[in-house]
């Protein structure tokens, strides 16, 4: 079992989504399923969940996540598990999107993230670098939020509300 929020029915964030226990789904040919690590709440997924028609019984909301491919289904490489990515369109057309500690998803919507291993006095470096550039406002980060999954009610309505400039992340946790 896998923790998870989802919605049975349009409507408000507080009135629909539900945050709770789903099973874990498993790939088929051609499909990876991913352990989300973040999920991104899109003005879309806000937009879908108050008025888009539901594709199956229980939607599952948002498209963007980042995690570890854990499992592959025939087909797909077995080298890609333990990679890193970024999966897009998760929920588009299907009922199952990245708000859960798992999604499954055509291996094509899963992309490596390129991560480079810095050696730990470049890697303070480098930070001090990017702090700067923030605090003098020469770079803008686009976090404008992060809440647990648990308060995922909160987060759909910071969107909605236009509470916050940047993006919307829910920390997926395990």
């Amino acid at each position: 079992m896998m923790q998870a929020a989802w919605y049975e029915r349009n409507g408000a964030a507080r009135d629909v989504l539900v945050v709770g226990e789903l099973p874990t789904p498993t790939p088929a040919a051609g499909q990876m399923r991913v352990r989300l690590y973040a999920s991104g709440v899109n003005p879309s997924d806000v937009k879908s969940r108050m008025a888009r028609p539901l594709g199956g019984p229980r939607i599952v909301p948002h498209s963007d996540g980042v995690g570890l491919i854990d499992a592959v289904g025939e087909g797909v490489s077995a080298s890609r598990i333990g990679e890193r990515v970024w999966t897009w369109n998760a929920q588009w057309q299907r009922p199952d999107g990245t708000s859960a500690q798992f999604v499954v998803l055509p291996s094509p919507q899963a992309v490596l993230l390129l991560v480079y291993d810095l050696a730990p006095a470049d890697r303070q470096a480098c930070l001090a670098q990017l702090s700067s550039m923030l605090s003098q406002g020469v770079l803008k980060h686009s976090i404008g939020a992060v809440f647990p999954l648990k308060d995922i009610v909160m987060a759909h309505e910071t969107v909605e509300a236009g509470q916050t400039i940047g993006n919307v992340v829910l920390d997926i946790g395990h």
